[in-house]
């Protein structure tokens, strides 16, 4: 990143797969990352609709492409300007006018890149690919950014890709969850009419298939699992539909179904806890086929220390089952104590983000957060806890038990 917010020109090495905790003080950086990232995709969305996949090729005549304030959706500025160091977007020692650049480097058949510069001029934001070596055959990798929970609303409408991402640019990731959940549950329909056509119903090994990849089929598993759950979508057309309802349905687990309550009435998603919404809303946008990198902004926020844990063993499970590479900012201290040194990449007021290599380093920087840490009892507490929790599976969840034979530990999504 060059002139992006506090980063003035700094190179940040990324684990290639799997979680990566940010961690550090207020203000030290770690949303500027994730806010760069995001305004990356948003420049390669932009440029890929308005000049075609063509203009990111290496050797491609590029022209800058010019947005006004209101099309700029990615994250919430209260100016473009704000995008810059020091608020200064004039031209220093760039060799062209774009001034602020933001570069992505990932392997894929030896090392690739793709850079964007920005520029502003009459309060008018222009982008460019500034630099790659990309050939027609190469995937770009698709980012996907969600900060903390909030916005829901009791009539949310379909909404368009770039609505979408000014909602979650604004911090209102929860007026779009409808619409992802919709999305998700559209791709389970068409797979399973497909898997059906020409037959009275879906053959057993392949609803097996279906149940164990299926981006909707595995939510419903873990709301199953984790909050004795699941979601139903009403029926939704475009022509006659104005709203998206989905409702929260509770009970006992039975197999891959769920069990309602005697005299149980299901109700809103709007009405759940903000732990619930915040835990689907993470889930919804993390089985998304099309995303390769999850982009999270305290996910941890508005659940239990408990859940915690549970939410970051899941993304690392569900991480590599689809080889996706997930950066989460937090400041928990639960989910850092718990934590591999090596998954932790720190960010400090002075000096470049730098991954842990051993427990004692976790010691100084949780004291910067206000805990304390002691790596052998944090590790024994963590033991302990695990064994609770299975223990209350298993007295919860005896069906599954026994179809299983074996312990109720929760599945590794995917």
């Amino acid at each position: 990143m060059h002139r992006f917010k506090q980063f003035r020109n700094q190179t940040i090495r990324l684990r290639p797969s799997g979680v990566t905790l940010l961690a550090g003080g207020n203000n030290a950086g770690k949303s500027s990352l994730l806010h760069g990232l995001a305004v990356w995709q948003f420049c390669k969305t932009a440029i890929e609709m308005e000049r075609g996949g063509d203009a990111f090729l290496a050797g491609a005549r590029r022209q800058g492409l010019g947005l006004g304030d209101d099309q700029f959706s990615p994250i919430h500025v209260p100016s473009l300007k704000h995008l810059w160091t020091n608020l200064a977007t004039q031209r220093v020692d760039e060799p062209d006018g774009y001034t602020l650049k933001i570069r992505c480097d990932w392997e894929e058949e030896g090392a690739r890149y793709l850079e964007f510069g920005l520029s502003l001029a009459n309060d008018r934001l222009f982008i460019k690919a500034t630099d790659s070596n990309l050939t027609s055959t190469h995937h770009i990798p698709r980012l996907a950014y969600l900060p903390p929970f909030a916005g829901i609303t009791a009539r949310e409408m379909r909404l368009p890709g770039a609505i979408r991402r000014r909602r979650i640019g604004e911090g209102l990731a929860g007026a779009v969850l409808r619409n992802l959940l919709l999305d998700l549950q559209t791709r389970n329909g068409l797979e399973r009419m497909s898997l059906r056509e020409g037959r009275t119903k879906i053959r057993d090994p392949d609803l097996k298939h279906l149940r164990e990849t299926d981006a909707w089929e595995l939510l419903q598993v873990s709301l199953r699992e984790t909050f004795g759950a699941e979601l139903d979508i009403a029926p939704f057309s475009d022509e006659y539909h104005s709203y998206i309802s989905v409702e929260v349905v509770k009970g006992t687990v039975e197999g891959y179904k769920l069990k309602r309550y005697p005299n149980y009435h299901s109700r809103d998603l709007m009405v759940e806890g903000s732990g619930f919404l915040q835990w689907l809303s993470v889930f919804a946008l993390a089985l998304d086929p099309t995303i390769d990198v999850l982009l999270l902004d305290e996910p941890d926020a508005h659940l239990h220390t408990s859940l915690q844990d549970h939410l970051v063993e899941n993304l690392a499970n569900l991480a590599v089952a689809r080889a996706k590479q997930v950066l989460i900012a937090t400041h928990s201290t639960e989910i850092l104590r718990a934590a591999e040194p090596e998954t932790v990449l720190e960010f400090r007021n002075r000096g470049a983000p730098r991954y842990l290599v051993a427990d004692h380093q976790k010691t100084a920087l949780l004291a910067g957060l206000g805990a304390d840490y002691a790596p052998r009892i944090d590790r024994l507490r963590k033991d302990e806890t695990s064994a609770v929790r299975r223990g209350h599976e298993r007295s919860c969840c005896p069906a599954r038990n026994r179809r299983e034979g074996q312990s109720a530990d929760i599945p590794a999504m995917g």
